[in-house]
Formats: structure tokens, sequence, C-alpha cells
């Protein structure tokens, strides 16, 4: 382009910078620096970060470290490229390291670089690292947003330690923001994994009481986190006293989400796990009165609806069902 007396201009440059330092080639984004100059053009802050961006990104940290010192105005902006790269290029320790030195000196990056140095602390289960982030953001006076308190708690959920969940929980109401179904519905499903039902149900209740509408995903965790414990109830009687199977009654939060059910619709799935619990627990006719009342709605059974059904059928020895249920699953 030179060649032909077409001047480049800074945003030429910067895209150019931009391609170089991603790609690892930090001596000619360097060289494309010198260029600018002998054109009279100054490099800006966003040339200066796509460079921290892009060798931070290739794990060219002490290059990055190198051309930080050669600037005469360091600025946030700078090292929120810094650990912006890092996260991306899945260095997400040397970006904790500099996120850390950095509030020790009194400086705090980006609030959008701390929600992704937070996202990738999750990501690789550094739950402390994360509190830590978290609580020095608070200390700086700036309020992580509702999504960094969501990570945190679905973090912990998939985790299983709900007592750091709920720690988050509680900690984003007392700062005055209301959660959300989805967050509400991570809280309970994560009760539900650790066999906590009374305590997932007082979560549901909450959010009902708070005015926030369960959605048919929330319904369908809470059915499926009942059966499982009834499940499991009735294994124990089974061992301990002989007996068959306890009979499941989910009549009565069945009929709550029935009532529910004018502004939710349950679906497929709500019915597949009660379909599925009922055969897991011998209660063949009521899993069928399900299975006619989803084909009824217009909702279309899955494979795992048909293993549960056939599975009973074939437990039961009702030949006549299994070869009634293979032949819709082969027009299905």
């Amino acid at each position: 382009m030179k060649e032909k007396g077409v001047e480049l201009d800074i945003i030429t440059y910067n895209v150019l910078v931009g391609g170089f330092s991603r790609n690892g080639l930090a001596e000619e984004a360097l060289e494309l620096l010198d260029c600018m100059e002998t054109q009279g053009l100054k490099p800006n802050s966003t040339t200066q970060n796509r460079i921290f961006n892009g060798l931070c990104m290739a794990g060219k940290l002490k290059e990055a470290e190198a051309f930080l010192n050669t600037l005469e105005d360091k600025c946030l902006e700078n090292y929120s490229a810094m650990v912006d790269g890092c996260c991306k290029g899945n260095f997400t320790r040397e970006a904790y390291k500099l996120f850390s030195r950095l509030s020790k000196q009194g400086k705090l990056v980006k609030k959008n670089s701390c929600s992704k140095l937070l996202s990738s602390l999750c990501l690789e289960r550094e739950y402390d690292k994360a509190i830590t982030l978290l609580r020095r953001m608070l200390t700086f006076n700036i309020e992580p947003s509702q999504i960094m308190y969501g990570k945190l708690i679905d973090a912990f959920c998939r985790d299983g330690d709900m007592k750091r969940a709920q720690w988050v929980f509680d900690l984003l109401v007392e700062r005055g923001m209301t959660p959300d179904v989805i967050t509400y519905t991570m809280m309970i499903n994560g009760y539900c994994r650790v066999n906590c039902l009374r305590q997932a149900r007082v979560i549901f209740n909450d959010m009902k009481e708070k005015g926030i509408k369960p959605d048919v995903i929330t319904c369908a965790v809470l059915l499926d986190g009942r059966l499982k414990e009834n499940l499991k109830r009735g294994r124990s009687l089974q061992c301990g006293k002989e007996r068959g199977v306890e009979k499941i009654n989910d009549s009565p939060f069945w009929n709550e989400l029935n009532d529910m059910g004018k502004e939710i619709e349950p679906d497929a799935y709500c019915y597949t796990v009660l379909i599925d619990g009922h055969c897991k627990t011998n209660n063949f006719q009521d899993a069928i009165e399900l299975y006619d009342e989803m084909i009824a709605r217009g909702l279309q059974p899955d494979i795992v609806t048909y293993t549960a059904l056939l599975s009973s059928c074939w437990g039961r020895g009702d030949r006549y069902r299994v070869i009634a249920l293979v032949d819709e699953i082969l027009k299905g």
C-alpha cells in the first residue's frame, strides 16, 4: 500500500497491531509502532491495549511487561487489557497474579476485566481466589454485577458446595439486588442435587413470595428432586423393613404446578421426569396416565420417556405394551 502511495491511518495500524499481537508476532507488532511514528502518527490507547491483549493472549507476558515499561503514562486500561488477554489465552493464574498485585497497590482493573477473570477462575475451580476477587471489588466500592454473583452461585451449586452458594446468594440480596428466576433455579437445583429438598422448597417459596414467577425448568428441577428423594426413601424402606417401594405422592406439588399451569405449561421434560419416577417405583398405571396426558397435550416423548416405559413394561412381562410402544417409536 505504501509503495502505491497509500498512507495507512491509525485505524488500519490498530487492526494490524492487534493481528500481529494475537498471533504472537511481538517484534512485528512493535515494528509497526516505529512505522507509525515515522509517518507522524502517535499510538493511542487502543493501539497499546491491542498489543497488551494480544501478547498476553499468546502467553508472551514478559514481552507485555517490557512494553508496559516503555510507556510514560501507564493507565488501568493497559492493565485491564493484560488481564483480558491472559484470560483469553487461558493464563488464568498469571491474570490473577496481576490482579492481586495491582489491588494490593490500591488499583483495580476495569469491572468487565474482573468479570472475565472471575469466569476463568470459576471454570478452573479456583473458588477461593474467585471469592477473594469478589471481596476486593467490594473493598474498592465497585459493585459486582448480578451476572458475576450468578456465575459464582452456579459454580458452587455444580460443585455441591451449597454453604458457599447460599453465602453468595445472601450477599446478592444484602447488596439490594433481586435474584432472577435463573438464579433461584440454580439454587433449587443445587439443593436437590445434595438431597436437601426441604431447603430447596424454602428457596422455591421465597421465590414466589418475592413475586418471581417460576418457569417450567424450575418446576422440572423440583419434581426431579422430589422423585429421587421418594425413590431413595422407598429403597431404604425396602432394605430396612423388606417392604415394597413406597408409592410416590407427587399430587400436591403436581396440583400446585397445574394451578400455575395457566401461566406455566408443563413441558415434555416435566412429564418425562414424572413418568420415569413412577416407572422406577412400580407405579406403572400412573406412568401410563401421565404418558397419555402428555400425548393429549401434543408433547413429543423422547428416548428417555420411551426407555423408562419400555423397561417397566418388560419387567412386568407386558409384551403387548412393549410392542405397541416400539411401533409408536418407529412411527415417530
